[in-house]
Parts: structure tokens; C-alpha cells; sequence
């Protein structure tokens, strides 16, 4: 299968291609369809006197998984919080270099204002 996945004629026929296409919106609409029974027959045992949700909740969830990967979101994320992560990072490798300056600057300036008063 994996041999198949990656030969060209998989990869460039076009027939293929629209195929997947296809089948991918369908598993998708299925899928949503899923999470909405799911959450309405959620809303029906809190309703009830059953209160026994885990299974419901478990297809929402599974479903919501499964659709977020067919529509190539399921590390958006993950991918997101990467990017955070890295800008905090970055902001305080600035702000590092942002004191690191300052004191020269200090030191610097300091030194300039001793050989003004300094008469010599």
C-alpha cells in the first residue's frame, strides 16, 4: 500500500486525484454529521434520566478528530502554539540584548560625562 502511495501514477493521475477529492469531502460531511447526533443525543441524555454521556462525547470527540485531519487542520494547533512559543523566545533574546546595550550605553555614556569634568 505504502508502495502504491508514493508511485507516480498514484501521485499525478488526475482521475485519482478527484477521487480522493471526493471521497475526502464525503468523509467530511459524514463526519460532521456524526458530531452533531452526537451532541444532540448528548443534549438527550442530560435531558433524561440516563446520564451515561461518555460514549456520546467519545464519538463527538473521535469524529472531530477525524475531520480535522481530513481537512489538514489536525496540527494547526500545535503549529500555532509552536509559532508563540518561538516569539517568546525571540522577544527574550531581544530583551536581553536590549539590557546587554543599555549598560554599555550607560557605561559608555558615564565615561563621556568623566572626561567633560575631568579638567585634565
Amino acid at each position: 500500500m505504502k508502495k502504491y502511495l508514493n508511485s507516480e501514477a498514484y501521485l499525478n493521475d488526475p482521475a485519482v486525484q478527484e477521487l480522493i477529492t471526493v471521497l475526502r469531502a464525503k468523509e467530511i460531511e459524514d463526519l460532521t454529521l456524526l458530531g452533531a447526533k452526537a451532541r444532540a443525543k448528548i443534549h438527550e441524555l442530560l435531558d433524561g434520566d440516563k446520564v451515561k454521556i461518555i460514549e456520546a462525547t467519545a464519538v463527538m470527540d473521535r469524529s472531530f478528530q477525524q475531520r480535522r485531519l481530513l481537512q489538514g487542520e489536525s496540527t494547526h494547533n500545535i503549529e500555532s502554539h509552536r509559532y508563540i512559543l518561538d516569539l517568546k523566545e525571540h522577544i527574550e533574546r531581544l530583551d536581553a540584548r536590549k539590557k546587554e546595550l543599555g549598560s554599555k550605553i550607560e557605561k559608555k555614556l558615564d565615561s563621556e560625562i568623566d572626561e567633560e569634568n575631568d579638567p585634565l
